[in-house]
Parts: structure tokens; C-alpha cells; sequence
């Protein structure tokens, strides 16, 4: 009975870690992401009367773009599902 509770409690404790480290990289991630995109905007609002900028960095610029919003995604996501199983857990706790 000590061992399987003390199992339990680890891998809890092992889901808990992951999930916080998973949206510890993915926020790190975004920022890097958010540094990308101001930067493009930069060259972009300088250079926007030279006919080579559209064809060159646009197509970048809307990748950066992209990538940027499915990391923002992914980062909501695992909001939620750290959010549902806090409330799984409030809730076996408040019923006992």
C-alpha cells in the first residue's frame, strides 16, 4: 500500500512538472517568436519601396506570422488542459 501511494504521488508530481515545463518552453518560445516578427516589421516598414521586399520577405513575413499564431495555439491549449486538471483535482478534493 506505501509503495503504490508513493508511485502515485511521483507521477503525479512527474505530470505536473512536464506539463509546467511544456508551457514554460512554449511562452519562451512565443516571445522568441514575437522578437521574429517585430524585427521583420522593421526591415519590412523601411525597406517598403523597394520592389524586392515583397517578393523576398513577404513570404517570410506570413510564415512568421503563421508559426506565431499555431505556438500561440498550442500554448492556449496546454493552458486548458493544466486548467481541467487542476479542477479535476480541486474537485476530487472538495468531494471527499
Amino acid at each position: 500500500m506505501f509503495v503504490c501511494s508513493i508511485s502515485t504521488k511521483y507521477k503525479r508530481n512527474f505530470l505536473r512538472r512536464v506539463v509546467w515545463d511544456l508551457l514554460r518552453i512554449s511562452t519562451v518560445e512565443l516571445l522568441l517568436r514575437a522578437l521574429s516578427l517585430f524585427v521583420f516589421n522593421i526591415i519590412i516598414t523601411i525597406m517598403r519601396y523597394h520592389l524586392f521586399i515583397w517578393t523576398v520577405f513577404s513570404p517570410k513575413y506570413f510564415y512568421e506570422i503563421f508559426h506565431t499564431l499555431f505556438v500561440a495555439f498550442n500554448i492556449i491549449a496546454i493552458s486548458i488542459f493544466v486548467i481541467s486538471l487542476k479542477s479535476k483535482k480541486d474537485f476530487k478534493v472538495k468531494t471527499q
